[in-house]
């Protein structure tokens, strides 16, 4: 009799893969801060789980000083065996302690570790954050840039005052600067200092 053909454990992840991605399996994790939704592994540790005791795969994870390492070893031929890797972070969330957030961490790459074993789609989830922080970024950068326009046209509006009180009397520039001297001008915003102008400008056309 033949002996029946067992699969290479190549074959039993690939097969694994597809088994798990035609389940359509849903998300019940949510990240409100960049706002995306993801995997958790109760989403779908438990079907892996199941697939693997089918195809007779066994699956192991471990978490390291510097990653986290997820072994799947083809049960039919223990030489069989991959690996796959996730360098290590500290998870830090408010209100745990030391011990919480090793759980915190080893559950964040774990569930990394089978998102690449079995190729679950984390798109969304990448994207999210990557557009999250470049939203941040470009906001950072348009609020300095507003804040140098600031700056410039304060400083314009300042050389405009000087450049052109000197064409005032005494008592005009007094009375402009309402009782105020001009080295006090860098301490009023641009809104004082446009008053200050057209007040100047109004006294040129009155001569």
């Amino acid at each position: 009799m033949e002996r029946k053909k067992t699969m290479n454990i190549y074959e039993k992840l690939q097969k694994a893969r597809v088994e798990l991605q035609e389940m359509g399996l849903k998300k019940s994790g949510y990240n409100k801060f960049a706002n995306f939704d993801y995997f958790e592994l109760k989403d779908f540790l438990p079907k892996v789980n199941e697939i693997f005791l089918k195809l007779k795969l066994f699956s192991k994870f471990d978490l390291l000083e510097n990653e986290g390492i997820l072994t799947i070893i083809n049960s039919e031929n223990t030489e069989e065996k991959e690996t796959f890797t996730t360098p290590k972070i500290v998870v830090e969330m408010k209100g745990q302690n030391g011990l919480q957030q090793i759980g915190s961490t080893h559950t964040y790459l774990k569930r990394y570790c089978y998102y690449n074993a079995l190729e679950i789609i984390i798109n969304d989830e990448t994207e999210a954050t990557i557009d999250k922080d470049k939203n941040k970024e470009q906001t950072k950068t348009q609020k300095q840039k507003n804040e140098k326009t600031e700056k410039e046209r304060k400083e314009n509006a300042i050389k405009a005052i000087i450049d052109n009180i000197s064409n005032l009397t005494d008592t005009e520039q007094i009375e402009v600067l309402n009782g105020k001297e001009l080295i006090d001008l860098d301490n009023m915003n641009l809104n004082e200092l446009k008053i200050i102008y057209k007040k100047i400008e109004e006294k040129k056309k009155s001569e």
